[in-house]
């Protein structure tokens, strides 16, 4: 048997997709991102907003995706969403392309659910 300590936490909630997002983009910077890299709460609200825009086919400028960036954000420039994207990018958030950005895998598709298994170990003096 073993003498090791397990914890275990589950927990569920209903929350809005822009919720739902910010707390899955929150959950895997925190896992893949220096703190340098990781978005502040304004580059958040930009990023979950498009990503809903990348779902909904929406144009990284188009006038559909301005409008969703407006009521959002109170975005009213096209070229504040580039300044944005652009910020984001250079954290490594969205990979630059030619005509507009790519995001990562796990954000391509919205899921129903996200289900994160993380495995925590805490490494001794004597493993070093």
């Amino acid at each position: 048997m073993s003498d090791r300590i397990v914890n275990k936490t589950s927990f569920e909630k209903e929350i809005s997709l822009e919720e739902y997002l910010a707390k899955a983009v929150d959950i895997y910077g925190a896992l893949f991102y220096s703190r340098k890299k990781r978005l502040t709460d304004t580059e958040l609200e930009v990023y979950v907003t498009y990503i809903i825009n990348c779902t909904k086919g929406y144009k990284t400028t188009s006038n559909e995706a301005l409008a969703a960036f407006n009521k959002t954000m109170g975005m009213k420039r096209k070229g504040d969403i580039h300044t944005y994207l652009r910020k984001i990018s250079g954290k490594r958030w969205l990979k630059g392309e030619r005509r507009g950005y790519t995001l990562p895998d796990m954000f391509k598709e919205i899921p129903d659910e996200f289900d994160f298994n993380i495995i925590l170990k805490k490494i001794s003096e004597i493993d070093r």
